[in-house]
């Protein structure tokens, strides 16, 4: 996980589901099963370039290499919306994955990022992190939240930023500010409204996610 540059997940069965997730009428479970669904397209694109040992053992038909994740991996999902991912990433990633959550919102009149809740451990015990953001709009909250991994003790180019829609615009802040971190996402579009929300996008994922939208 080091390349310092946007993936796009353009898997047919990826893009389909960014299409479904865009449909307002999809039921709050629905939405959450699309989510896990299409996570895993995106977890499996971030962790591709992990690096591994071969160790033989005896299988029943001979010798066979088992292979071992040399990087201790944590992943840090943004609350509400990245938990909608985090079940995703725990089914592909080894067991010895480790969860720090942060918690960020945006405020509305100045479109700042406040972090509310913070459970990152005193010291870094791991070699790379992914963040888990569904949705990045103008990019405040998902480079706040970069910045404090980095202050942990992960360098930029350790940190994978994983998010199913983001806007040119949010894309080109993290890029910015971050110009190392590498970012996967399905899918990209350029508009932007004055509050800040992205036209056509998910809606407010956190909302969407347990039924809450007002």
């Amino acid at each position: 996980m080091t390349a310092p540059r946007v993936h796009v997940v353009d898997h047919p069965l990826a893009q389909r589901a960014l299409c479904a997730m865009r449909d307002k009428t999809q039921s709050a479970p629905l939405f959450r099963s699309t989510l896990h669904y299409l996570s895993l397209f995106l977890v499996s694109e971030a962790t591709k370039t992990l690096t591994y040992d071969e160790t033989p053992f005896d299988a029943s038909s001979g010798t066979l290499p088992t292979f071992s994740i040399r990087e201790r991996i944590g992943v840090v999902p943004i609350w509400r919306a990245g938990s909608g991912m985090l079940d995703a990433a725990l089914a592909i990633l080894p067991e010895d994955t480790v969860v720090h959550h942060l918690g960020m919102y945006r405020e509305a009149e100045t479109l700042s990022t406040v972090e509310y809740y913070n459970r990152l451990p005193k010291s870094c015990h791991v070699d790379s992190v992914l963040i888990l953001d569904p949705l990045v709009a103008t990019g405040g909250t998902s480079s706040a939240a970069i910045h404090t991994v980095e202050e942990w003790g992960v360098p930029a180019s350790r940190v994978t930023l994983v998010s199913v829609l983001a806007t040119k615009q949010g894309l080109d802040y993290v890029r910015r500010q971050h110009p190392e971190v590498t970012v996967v996402v399905a899918g990209y579009q350029d508009e932007l409204d004055e509050k800040g929300i992205a036209h056509p996008g998910l809606g407010d994922v956190g909302d969407r996610l347990y039924g809450t939208e007002l």
